[in-house]
């Protein structure tokens, strides 16, 4: 499965984006939405995105990303 994580920022653009793990900047993801494919255990942990313009930066509140090992039952 895909992780698949959004902002909607607003203000005077342009708006610059970048997102972090676990508060470390997260290499070529800066656009307003961030794309995982086929996330893996590895990969999860609290994300968050500073979002920027000419007047400064505002980071969002981080969302804590679990990753189950798929098993028959959850498989689906």
């Amino acid at each position: 499965r895909d992780l698949v994580l959004s902002v909607d920022a607003r203000g005077e653009g342009p708006l610059s984006y970048t997102w972090h793990r676990d508060g470390e900047p997260i290499p070529g993801a800066n656009a307003a939405m961030l794309t995982v494919p086929g996330i893996q255990t590895w990969q999860q942990g609290t994300y968050s995105v500073v979002v920027g313009n000419a007047a400064g930066t505002v980071e969002s509140v981080g969302a804590t990303v679990v990753v189950r090992e798929a098993t028959a039952a959850n498989a689906r």
